[in-house]
């Protein structure tokens, strides 16, 4: 009954009038739903961002088609004589076999010393030899500091290694282990990380030589050893994962032989399930704000109301049906979710747009930045 009084064109006219005193004190209530609208905006429309980045772009996560990763040397004559030792023979033939392009790595957390400045600071060493990464734009600063690189004329730093010098400058020299290597300069987009270690060391890119040259591989480090591959188009069977998730004859044959096989498609399910965990948490805290802002909006009608009661009265004694009079104060309620909402569609909107470019020179890869309709009418309908 009071909601089909509000197809009434004279209740929306009273609800206006009466609102005349009140209607800037109404207007701060209702944006009490901005924060919690804005946040369900904002958080839902960046995850549609990020996922498509994720799939378009999912090579340039990995840089490679594959990467197969072990603590050992990739050699033909690993495990000979072991008790696996059929098994690592059985993997290195299968890792023979397979086409186009590779390029191998060792990767090791130690400690780097800059001897002009003073400073020391723990890092992942990531020695390279070959192309890697296959997919996606290095830059350097200087710009030349990564075709250097490839030339094995030095070492390239991540910028939160060179953030713990002072006065760091190309040329310096960067000690590490026993080996002193001239660094060539900062990355400014980094190769595709692997793991999270990185988090806490850092990486420092040398050639590859310059690991033995460290003597800090083998007992007294836990060297990690990968080989990435790009196959250039070529189809490579039994790699991929089955739809139930399980473990298929290639990935069981590389576990048998204490090797781990990550690609393209492996790398894009982990990030999106590391979204829909940031997705989750985000979207709860922009519900519980929401929330928040619902009671507050909630008892500021109630006090409006109970201010009314005069009119009502007047409004019942004139024989307006208490149907009508209710509806007249819904339509109040509903016009300050409705004017919250909007706004709040629009601050989400906006903070969508604003954070992927503040971020932008951190981020792995270029965000998207269209509008998801989705989340948008999520927003506005929750609100």
């Amino acid at each position: 009954m009071v909601l089909r009084e509000l197809f009434n064109p004279w209740v929306w006219r009273a609800a206006w009038r009466d609102s005349r005193r009140e209607r800037r004190r109404l207007l701060t209530f209702s944006l009490s739903v901005l924060a919690g609208v804005g946040a369900l905006v904002a958080v839902g429309s960046l995850r549609e961002n990020l996922s498509e980045a994720v799939d378009v772009q999912a090579k340039e996560l990995l840089g490679a088609d594959l990467v197969i990763s072990g603590r050992r040397p990739f050699t033909p004559a690993q495990g000979a004589g072991g008790p696996d030792g059929e098994s690592e023979r059985e993997a290195w033939e299968w890792i023979e076999s397979l086409p186009g392009r590779r390029s191998e790595e060792v990767a090791f957390v130690t400690t780097a010393a800059f001897p002009r400045s003073g400073d020391a600071t723990l890092c992942t060493v990531r020695a390279v030899d070959g192309d890697f990464p296959f997919f996606g734009a290095i830059r350097t600063e200087p710009p030349e500091a990564w075709q250097a690189f490839r030339r094995g004329e030095g070492a390239v730093l991540d910028p939160a290694v060179a953030g713990k010098v002072s006065e760091l400058s190309a040329g310096d020299t960067v000690k590490l282990g026993a080996a002193e290597v001239r660094v060539l300069g900062v990355f400014s987009k980094a190769p595709p990380a692997n793991g999270g270690a990185a988090i806490f060391a850092p990486p420092i890119y040398v050639p590859f030589a310059t690991a033995e040259a460290t003597g800090t591989v083998g007992t007294q480090s836990f060297a990690e050893y990968r080989l990435s591959f790009d196959f250039r188009g070529a189809e490579v069977e039994g790699i991929e994962r089955r739809r139930d998730d399980g473990e298929s004859g290639v990935r069981t044959m590389l576990k048998k032989a204490g090797l781990r096989a990550e690609t393209v498609a492996d790398r894009q399910r982990s990030m999106e399930r590391t979204l829909d965990r940031l997705y989750g948490f985000l979207s709860l805290v922009g519900f519980v704000a929401l929330l928040l802002g619902g009671v507050g909006i909630a008892s500021a009608v109630h006090v409006h109301i109970s201010s009314r009661l005069k009119t009502v009265a007047m409004l019942r004694c004139l024989g307006c049906p208490p149907a009508r009079a209710t509806a007249v104060f819904l339509a109040q309620g509903a016009a300050l979710a409705l004017i919250g909402s909007l706004a709040g569609v629009l601050f989400g909107v906006a903070l969508q747009q604003t954070l992927p470019r503040l971020f932008r020179d951190h981020l792995p890869f270029e965000v998207p930045l269209g509008i998801a309709a989705g989340p948008v009418l999520l927003g506005l309908g929750t609100g």
